[in-house]
């Protein structure tokens, strides 16, 4: 599978993992300003629609989220109820699993603080909701007629989305991430400590190996900075 990113156009199916896993829609450069924020728990439930058939309900997750904008997701499966938990850090974002932490992606987000004076000035910006007692800002990505999402903002909760909904399988398909509950506060830090396993990198190596056959280049070559750049973060921090 390839990625969709804002700006970077490539196959679909990508976007909404990375989106959905990850919660970093708006990834750009190493050197990001990341405006402080009063740390928070998000708890959110995914819903997902096709052929206008009933919601169907494939996960709920609490993320914390700290005033770096770093996070911890901890998600259950509805189906299975398989945990599964994912950390973002300054050398990147990863899925713990009990005997590696998988690399998924760079951690950096976007250089514009997301402010209520910044956000309607995004060339993304669409409209504003309310949610959860706070003003959202709707950053909206268009891949086609059919193929599209949308991600809710506060200035309050930072680079992490209040709300996610993305339109897939050529529109067939609908996948809403509902926020439920929200609460500020301080985390402590035990909650982000995760065990000193080995990191790999195998799941973005395939990415870049299959976007390179594909033809896609300029996404593989991305996707390789972003992997040096989280190397040498780790060599440089330890991490």
């Amino acid at each position: 599978m390839r990625i969709i990113r804002f700006g970077v156009p490539v196959a679909l199916a990508g976007v909404f993992a990375v989106v959905l896993f990850s919660g970093l829609a708006m990834r750009r450069s190493a050197t990001s300003h990341k405006a402080a924020i009063r740390p928070y728990t998000l708890t959110v439930a995914a819903f997902q629609v096709s052929n206008n058939d009933k919601p169907v309900l494939q996960y709920v997750a609490t993320k914390f989220v700290r005033s770096s904008n770093y996070w911890k997701e901890i998600r259950t499966d509805a189906q299975t109820q398989q945990v599964r938990v994912q950390q973002s850090m300054e050398s990147g974002v990863y899925d713990l699993k009990t005997d590696k932490r998988e690399f998924l992606g760079s951690s950096t987000t976007e250089e514009m603080p997301f402010t209520a004076e910044s956000l309607p000035g995004h060339p993304q910006f669409a409209r504003t909701e309310h949610l959860l007692g706070l003003t959202a800002y709707v950053l909206r990505h268009d891949i086609d007629d059919h193929n599209w999402g949308e991600f809710y903002y506060a200035p309050e909760t930072g680079q992490v989305p209040l709300k996610i909904v993305l339109s897939h399988g050529g529109g067939s398909t609908t996948t809403t991430v509902e926020p439920m509950s929200l609460t500020f506060g301080d985390i402590p830090d035990s909650v982000f400590n995760s065990p000193a396993t080995a990191v790999s990198y195998d799941r973005v190596q395939k990415l870049i190996n299959d976007a390179e056959q594909d033809g896609n280049h300029e996404y593989a070559d991305a996707l390789r900075r972003g992997m040096i750049d989280s190397q040498n973060l780790r060599r440089q921090n330890r991490q």
